[in-house]
């Protein structure tokens, strides 16, 4: 399994520190790469392209970083995103240069598929206690995410493990394989609820009650 990776075009950057405000006011933001034991590049890249990139893939999946035409892509994995605490302009971005040869570790999201039957018939509610997967695996088989299928959750006794959890071959798992991942919690019953339709059964048997002693006295 090979993860589609997306290519960020960037430029070389000249102008530093503070300076780099006159950049955000036309629309471009400063990206600083680095890592893999190569120099750190100061390079741009328009905002708009730089948060459709973002929102495609995240932090977990690598992207190929074209510093210029006449250079060869550079894989990289989105790692500091600082954004204007007021109006959460996207300020300045950090990217992680990695070996496509080296693997790495990543959190990569979980996600329920399928249908539980304790959801479906029983009327429970699925939690998930496990939002985020530690994973270690070559950059590029990075997965988008992970999958559990909790078409086995029959009842409030069963639950999915990570280590249940089908995941390639390719990819190691380094969260507690025994960690409970899905489970499905059995429906809450509100005692006013109860209260209430208790309270309604005691008044139809004194209402009974109170009607049969009207016909003894007729």
């Amino acid at each position: 399994m090979t993860t589609e990776t997306v290519t960020l075009q960037t430029q070389p950057r000249s102008i530093l520190g503070k300076k780099v405000q006159t950049l955000r006011r036309q629309g471009i933001t400063p990206v600083h790469l680095y890592g893999a034991g190569q120099p750190s590049l100061a390079l741009q890249v328009d905002t708009a392209e730089l948060r459709r990139v973002i929102l495609r893939v995240g932090t977990a999946r690598p992207i190929f970083v074209q510093v210029s035409s006449d250079d060869e892509p550079q894989l990289a994995f989105v790692r500091d995103m600082q954004f204007d605490p007021v109006r959460m302009d996207l300020l300045h971005l950090d990217l992680l240069r990695v070996d496509v040869a080296k693997t790495v570790k990543v959190e990569v999201p979980l996600y329920a598929a399928g249908d539980a039957p304790a959801v479906r018939l029983q009327k429970g509610t699925l939690r998930q206690l496990v939002s985020l997967v530690l994973v270690e695996c070559l950059p590029l088989e990075v997965p988008e995410a992970l999958y559990a299928d909790i078409s086995g959750l029959e009842d409030f006794e069963s639950s999915i493990r990570i280590e249940e959890i089908q995941i390639p071959d390719s990819i190691t798992v380094l969260t507690e394989p025994n960690q409970v991942a899905f489970q499905v919690d059995p429906p809450v019953v509100i005692e006013d609820d109860i209260a209430e339709s208790d309270g309604a059964e005691s008044a139809d048997g004194d209402t009974g009650q109170v009607a049969e002693e009207g016909r003894d006295a007729a």
